[in-house]
């Protein structure tokens, strides 16, 4: 199966969002084989705002194939968790999105492969609040769980300039300005 799904507004106006066990977009296993998932596409994403997860990636409890998953050009804001993914694929990136003011999380990957979300604006020219972003802490985005892969990020927008912040030998792994 493949599909594509953009140029849409996904919203919902319950105060309970957070509480409630809900999706904007829901990529659910079942039991076939899913070769590839893209959710928005260049100049034609989607707006997904006040749901408990706004992009649920969720492999059911089974063992599925997820060959690819795009998330990219999309607006996810003023949900519980931007993107939640607990599913394994081959590849999952997520580029180019606007994930901002997301209460708990701009993206929350409860699995331990990777997730490359690289340039995304995350609500702050700063990148998202993640404990190895030491760059400029008191003013960062949405934050972001281990095993997500935010470097670089967006500046401003989805469109913006794309800033990598150096690498720092001590502490280890962590990413600094020059100050």
């Amino acid at each position: 199966i493949n599909n594509t799904r953009s140029s849409n507004s996904i919203t919902t106006s319950l105060t309970t969002a957070a509480t409630d066990a809900q999706a904007g977009v829901w990529i659910k296993y079942a039991s076939t084989n899913i070769t590839g998932v893209t959710i928005g596409s260049s100049g034609n994403g989607n707006t997904i705002t006040g749901f408990h997860d706004g992009i649920w990636l969720d492999d059911n409890g089974g063992s599925p194939t997820f060959a690819t998953i795009s998330i990219a050009h999309n607006d996810i804001e003023s949900n519980y968790d931007g993107i939640l993914a607990d599913v394994m694929a081959a590849t999952i990136t997520a580029r180019n999105n606007k994930i901002a003011s997301n209460t708990n999380s701009g993206i929350t990957n409860s699995t331990v492969m990777s997730f490359d979300a690289e340039d995304n604006y995350w609500g702050s020219d700063n990148g998202p609040a993640h404990a190895s972003n030491v760059f400029n802490t008191s003013s960062q985005g949405n934050p972001v769980s281990n095993y997500v892969d935010f470097v670089p990020w967006l500046q401003t927008s989805k469109s913006g300039t794309s800033f990598q912040p150096i690498l720092v030998s001590s502490p280890t792994g962590k990413f600094s300005n020059f100050t």
